[in-house]
């Protein structure tokens, strides 16, 4: 293929593309770049027909390989690297989210989206407030991180980022011992820990009237406050996906390996049903998963079930 018919491809690809045809744009933008490596053009043709925010990304950061002063390319990348990187923290992969995302805030230090989903995905609560920190100096009205920065801190002082089992929920003979009174005869209770209080108040409804006593908690920190302040109830309700930190499948693993919430039913509330999150449910001490959006009958089926109601 000639210089001259790899030009005409260039002009067919983006004369297709600026006409809405991106299906038709795309084969002829790629011949034009395996002809020339180097076309500028045709590559940041491509990486604006991408068909996800990721094959745009490996687009402009060819373009930057040849020419790390194109001023458009990096600034397409950068808002490329933040879209790829909330897609990964959505997806739970952390690894890949932080990357990205402190990729972005390396080159941007004012991106309040970025920084609020690194406190997403952090791994302690400590983490999580320095994360939303930076978002409150950017944006001191920001309400969510506001709220959710002094639940973090008080989460950071209660588990001292890596609390020992055992201090997270007292035992029959822990309570006795420090005065505590037993958990009062009469409903069984269930702690249900969501971050959506749409979720929490369609729960805490479902629950009161099939005759449980119900305890709230937004997320997992809570939930720990809340087990050492009242002790362990007779099953826990919790989101796989929960932020600040602490999935639900993390802190069902720590429950279950706590002497004082072994033996306690936990039951894990997912966005969606698959055999991953089966299994990962089943290896952290799961005894059942239910799908949001859930039905009533099967999740009071579920609960009396294991609380032998």
């Amino acid at each position: 293929m000639s210089e001259i018919e790899a030009v005409d491809l260039v002009k067919q690809g983006v004369n297709l593309a600026r006409a809405g045809d991106k299906a038709r744009a795309r084969p002829l933008l790629r011949q034009a770049v395996e002809q020339d490596p180097t076309n500028e053009s045709a590559w940041m043709w491509l990486a604006s027909i991408a068909e996800s925010p990721q094959e745009a990304l490996t687009t402009l950061e060819r373009v930057l390989r040849f020419n790390p002063d194109h001023e458009q390319a990096r600034s397409a990348a950068h808002a490329a690297r933040l879209k790829v990187g909330v897609a990964a923290a959505k997806a739970h992969l952390k690894g890949r989210a932080r990357e990205l995302l402190t990729g972005v805030v390396g080159a941007e230090p004012g991106n309040e989206l970025a920084w609020m989903w690194l406190a997403n995905i952090a791994d302690t609560p400590a983490e999580a407030a320095t994360c939303l920190e930076k978002v409150l100096a950017i944006n001191p009205d920001n309400a969510l991180a506001r709220s959710t920065y002094e639940r973090c801190r008080s989460s950071a002082r209660l588990v001292q980022q890596a609390t020992p089992a055992e201090a997270m929920a007292p035992s029959a003979a822990q309570a006795q011992s420090e005065g505590q009174a037993a958990r009062p005869a009469g409903p069984k209770t269930v702690l249900m820990v969501d971050d959506d209080p749409d979720v929490r108040e369609a729960l805490a409804r479902v629950l009161v009237d099939g005759g449980y006593q119900v305890i709230a908690a937004a997320g997992s920190y809570e939930a720990i406050a809340v087990l050492r302040d009242q002790g362990a109830p007779d099953l826990v309700l919790l989101a796989a996906a929960l932020p600040g930190g602490m999935d639900g499948y993390q802190l069902c693993k720590i429950l279950r390996e706590n002497a004082a919430t072994a033996q306690m039913p936990m039951v894990l509330l997912s966005e969606t049903s698959s055999f991953v999150s089966k299994m990962r449910g089943r290896l952290a001490g799961a005894a059942a998963e239910l799908v949001k959006p859930f039905v009533a009958s099967e999740l009071l089926r579920v609960v009396n079930e294991l609380c032998q109601h």
